[in-house]
């Protein structure tokens, strides 16, 4: 299982730090802790949010509209991507729980 933690991958070159080690290792599943900011990923993620995710996006993954359509200015898609946000899944045996304190700004208003 790769473990990684934050990535900020909102530019191309950071985009490729975080890609190369995928493509060295070619993991199962990986988890990423924190300001991952690019959710297209070519194995099943486990990440906690971080505070400079793109929100909405996060807000979309927490309320379960996960779909390769979910866009933004930061994001460009969603694959391969999965929000632990006060959740626990198991991944090779062990269970992973996360907990994800950020919402967006948007969602303020919001009881």
């Amino acid at each position: 299982m790769l473990v990684l933690g934050d990535a900020h991958a909102s530019t191309t070159n950071r985009r490729e730090e975080l890609l190369a080690p995928y493509r060295i290792e070619d993991p199962d599943a990986a988890l990423h802790v924190g300001d991952l900011e690019h959710c297209d990923l070519p194995a099943a993620t486990w990440f906690v949010a971080g505070n400079n995710e793109d929100l909405d996006v996060i807000d979309a993954l927490r309320t379960g509209e996960r779909s390769n359509g979910v866009q933004s200015a930061h994001v460009e898609s969603v694959r391969n991507a999965n929000l632990l946000a006060s959740t626990i899944t198991e991944l090779d045996g062990r269970r992973i729980g996360g907990l994800s304190g950020n919402y967006a700004s948007t969602q303020y208003e919001n009881p």
